[in-house]
Parts: C-alpha cells; sequence; structure tokens
C-alpha cells in the first residue's frame, strides 16, 4: 500500500513538473511575437515557480533521505509472560 501511494505522488509530481516545463517553453516561444509581449512577463512568473517548485522537490527528498536513515526498526523480543507477585502457596 505504501509503495502504490509513493507511486502515485511520484507521478503527480512528475506531471507538475512536465506541466510547468511545457508552459515555460510555451510562454517563451509565444514571447517572440509582438502582439504577445506579455507573455514575457507570464514566462518570468514561470521560472520563478519553477525554480521554487524545484527546490520544494529538492527539500521532501532530502526529508526522505534523512527519514530512512534515522529509523531503525527494534529486534523482536520474546513474549514472557510474567510471574504472578504473590504465590499462595498451600502447606
Amino acid at each position: 500500500m505504501a509503495e502504490a501511494r509513493r507511486r502515485q505522488t511520484q507521478a503527480r509530481r512528475r506531471e507538475v513538473f512536465m506541466g510547468l516545463v511545457i508552459s515555460m517553453g510555451a510562454t517563451l516561444v509565444l514571447g517572440f511575437f509582438e502582439p504577445m509581449r506579455v507573455f514575457w512577463a507570464l514566462h518570468l512568473a514561470l521560472d520563478v515557480i519553477f525554480a521554487a517548485y524545484v527546490g520544494l522537490l529538492v527539500h521532501l527528498r532530502n526529508l526522505a533521505t534523512e527519514r530512512s536513515a534515522k529509523v531503525r526498526f527494534l529486534p523482536a523480543r520474546p513474549m514472557v509472560v510474567a510471574e504472578p507477585a504473590l504465590v499462595r502457596r498451600s502447606n
């Protein structure tokens, strides 16, 4: 279940990444046409968003790496049955 969730998260992040790259390319090309110079401003805004998103992805990757390095599973202990504190003796 955790593996499927991780794959979905990676796919979603890849889609967002590719969407930003395609949008950046499209606004860059459209900005070259004279009546569409406003796309330069949109392209610059997308550049900032893209840089922030890549920074966030790097940060999340570093957190996951640190978390996996710190987690250690405790060895399984055999089940111990506690003895009663008072034992009744019959004489």
